[in-house]
């Protein structure tokens, strides 16, 4: 049983960087990312359709995937020029280039993944998450079931010793009873030579 200890410190770690990961992620921007999903194929083979992207909030520069969204348009382009406060993007699958303002820039993508294998990964870190937890509980409750059995044994011990003698109940019965005789005994003869006790 020691050498699962690891069990809870690793099943606390795991979902910790859940839920770290959930609020980061969808939740706030205090670390500087988000999710969004790009559905189209302009970016093919670079980012394949329907795929689940990481936008960091960092400083765009040539060469970065970015993710452009206004009212007009929402994209992830490849950046391939900035002039002042405009940039100019391209998928790496299509023919011609976007204008858009520098401002309109959500994020540089960081990290790709179909949204298919998105959702898979997903279920493996469930499925790890939910193995820990419940071999951790089996680890538990196999503690407190031989906890229970050593307190039992425990409390069986002297009427274990006193049948290993051979004796069984109707003797040990037996037994105390003449041992509360005797004391009776004394008793009463104590009190029935108070005088000669104190001459003696």
């Amino acid at each position: 049983m020691r050498g699962a200890h690891y069990l809870p410190a690793l099943n606390s770690a795991l979902c910790i960087l859940i839920i770290f990961l959930c609020l980061s992620l969808f939740l706030t921007r205090g670390l500087g990312l988000y999710v969004a999903r790009a559905v189209g194929e302009s970016m093919l083979p670079a980012i394949p359709k329907d795929a689940f992207i990481i936008l960091s909030s960092k400083q765009p520069e040539i060469g970065d995937i970015v993710h452009v969204k206004n009212e007009k348009c929402n994209y992830a382009h490849r950046l391939v020029a900035i002039e002042g406060d405009r940039i100019v993007t391209k998928g790496d699958n299509c023919e011609s280039s976007e204008i858009a303002s520098l401002a309109d820039v959500r994020g540089v993508v960081i990290f790709h993944s179909s949204f298919t294998s998105f959702l898979l990964l997903a279920f493996v870190v469930i499925g790890v998450e939910a193995g820990l937890g419940a071999l951790w509980a089996g680890k538990l409750l196999q503690e407190v079931r031989h906890r229970r059995s050593e307190t039992s044994r425990q409390r069986k011990a002297p009427f274990t010793a006193v049948g290993s003698l051979g004796l069984r109940e109707t003797d040990i019965s037996c037994l105390l009873w003449v041992d509360r005789e005797r004391e009776k005994g004394g008793r009463r003869e104590v009190r029935s030579h108070p005088e000669g006790s104190r001459e003696g």
